[in-house]
């Protein structure tokens, strides 16, 4: 019998919207138990590390304003897991996320485009490309996305 050849496409399935020039992936069921709530007011310095990994505002900003623009954040008992920041290309805006799926199955995978690929003129970009060669990895059985 034939092996089916795996379909794979990425589909976008919304878009987030940015102004604070950065973003954040986590499970929701967190943000009510573990998320620390920040002053009003409050300014971030970018060089204050002792909040940085911390999962809240303050700890978002301390990661997104120092090399290398992201990284983990951390539950209250301060092991890793809360959420995953990351600083955006361009600041402030609108993105497209995309999902990709395989045989209608997934998503195996998610991919904020912080360069907003479609620009209408036919260039590819690097995260076209990106997203191509993730397709490639999926079609040819080489491990996760």
């Amino acid at each position: 019998m034939a092996k089916k050849k795996k379909k794979t496409e990425w589909r976008q399935i919304g878009v987030v919207g940015v102004d604070s020039g950065q973003v954040l992936l986590c499970d929701p069921c967190y943000l009510d138990s573990q998320w620390r709530r920040s002053r009003k007011n409050e300014i971030l310095e970018v060089h204050d590390v002792k909040h940085a990994g911390e999962f809240s505002y303050r700890g978002c900003g301390s990661m997104t304003l120092r090399p290398p623009g992201g990284g983990q954040l951390n539950y209250r008992m301060g092991h890793a897991g809360a959420g995953v920041v990351s600083k955006t290309m361009f600041g402030d805006g609108c993105y497209p996320v995309f999902a990709l799926y395989e045989n209608g199955k997934g998503p195996l995978g998610l991919l904020i485009d912080f360069e907003i690929s479609d620009y209408g003129d036919g260039k590819v970009t690097k995260m076209d490309e990106l997203m191509k060669q993730l397709k490639k990895k999926v079609r040819a059985g080489k491990g996760r996305v």
